[in-house]
């Protein structure tokens, strides 16, 4: 039986201080408890996710896809930033390490021709690397 996850928090912190970070196993790593994530406020309904794997070279790749909407409308530069999410349940995982390759954020900030069309600021997270998207142990 599969256990559905649904990912209602999104946070984010500069890659830089994430030096302390300790992989417990290849999807596993423990965070150190004086690193401060700030919150991304103001997302809409859940956070989407993906992750897939494919073979390049002998090893294996992992893309993880973070999808979110938000009504902010400002524009983010997002440069060297790794992701904290967080389940409904209180599970938590990374997405990015301190060090590269870094996640790449994408935003679409739609300026509706329809009065009935989406306003709202579409945000897509993409980080490919040799590691999946990390599990936090506490």
């Amino acid at each position: 039986m599969t256990k559905l996850v649904h990912i209602n928090k999104i946070e984010f912190i500069r890659s830089s201080e994430l030096s302390g970070l300790i992989r417990v196993t290849n999807s596993s790593c423990r965070i150190p408890s004086d690193v401060n994530f700030t919150e991304i406020n103001e997302i809409v309904n859940l956070v989407g996710v993906k992750m897939e794997d494919e073979s390049q070279k002998g090893e294996t790749v992992y893309t993880t896809t973070v999808t979110f909407q938000t009504k902010r409308k400002n524009v983010v530069r997002w440069k060297r930033i790794a992701f904290r999410l967080t389940s409904i349940d209180g599970n938590q995982f990374l997405v990015g390490t301190g060090s590269r390759p870094y996640p790449v954020v994408k935003e679409n900030n739609t300026f509706p021709e329809k009065p009935g069309d989406s306003t709202l600021k579409t945000v897509t997270i993409t980080w490919r690397s040799l590691l999946p998207m990390l599990y936090i142990v506490k």
